[in-house]
């Protein structure tokens, strides 16, 4: 007897730097095949929502002027689940920096194809604009569903 396949899900947030080209990165992750479980949900995120989902970076210097930089913008938040979900968001949304990102991934193709860590220091940031956050494992997964479960289910 064959065994069914296990389903991942993942979290997707597109950033507010990534909300005006919601359509195209919306329509490029559907492309893959897996089902969107949370249908996209455009609203403004409290920023304890924000400080919990970054909550693992919270010693590092970029995380309070990241948190800020949510406060009072809209991001979209979906839930997608499939077998293989996270690796192949992984692939699909390419590298953190779109700079260093492979052309044909959503970061690289809808971000700023200079935005590096370098790029944003140069430019007096703590931190990068890229446009869209996935989850990097199971683990993550399940603690930033959590998160999010109460605002996604309202």
């Amino acid at each position: 007897m064959k065994e069914p396949e296990s389903l991942e899900e993942s979290l997707v947030m597109i950033k507010p730097d990534g909300v005006e080209k919601a359509k195209e990165i919306l329509d490029r992750l559907d492309s893959l095949g897996c089902e969107r479980v949370i249908a996209a949900r455009f609203m403004p995120v409290p920023s304890e929502f924000i400080r919990k989902l970054y909550l693992p970076h919270a010693e590092k210097d970029f995380y309070e002027p990241y948190v800020n930089y949510f406060c009072g913008k809209e991001v979209i938040l979906s839930i997608y689940s499939g077998k293989d979900v996270i690796a192949r968001l992984i692939e699909v949304i390419g590298s953190t920096e779109p700079a260093k990102a492979k052309p044909g991934t959503i970061r690289r193709d809808f971000g700023d194809p200079r935005e590096s860590y370098e790029f944003a220091k140069s430019q007096g940031r703590p931190f990068i604009y890229n446009i869209i956050h996935r989850s990097d494992s199971p683990e993550s997964s399940k603690r930033e569903r959590g998160i999010f479960r109460e605002l996604l289910s309202s």
